[in-house]
């Protein structure tokens, strides 16, 4: 024998006083929405459309340099004031090389975001300078 008395949501009101529970016969929630007061559209061509759709990257060149730039600040340290004696080994030398010119990479990363920062913001400035479709 199948158990009829399923668990299903319920949606409570109170009116005059009164709790008032209903059953909801669909395991969707319910959402309220409004009218907007109007919609403005703007003409926009493919490459404005593809800029948008990429989005910013810049804030992913600035989180590249805080993490690169203080590991390799601290291997240029150590390139220039250890010893000789105690970077001997080719191996280490090259190690720590590498990791400064990946700091030289982390110095570009923070020079195209400060020059490309406000490039999306800009772009929509732009968009929405133009005439507006009426519709």
């Amino acid at each position: 024998m199948e158990n009829t008395n399923q668990f299903t949501p319920t949606e409570s009101k109170y009116v005059n006083g009164q709790v008032i529970e209903s059953r909801n016969s669909s395991n969707m929630p319910e959402f309220s929405t409004t009218k907007p007061a109007h919609i403005e559209f703007y003409t926009l061509n493919q490459y404005e459309l593809d800029i948008i759709s990429k989005g910013a990257d810049s804030p992913l060149h600035l989180t590249f340099f805080f993490f690169s730039f203080p590991i390799s600040f601290g291997a240029l340290i150590t390139l220039m004031f250890a010893s000789i004696s105690s970077l001997s080994t080719l191996k280490l030398q090259l190690t720590l090389t590498i990791i400064v010119v990946f700091g030289v990479i982390s110095i570009w990363a923070l020079l195209k975001w400060y020059f490309s920062k406000n490039e999306l913001k800009e772009l929509i400035k732009i968009i929405k300078s133009r005439e507006k479709i009426v519709s």
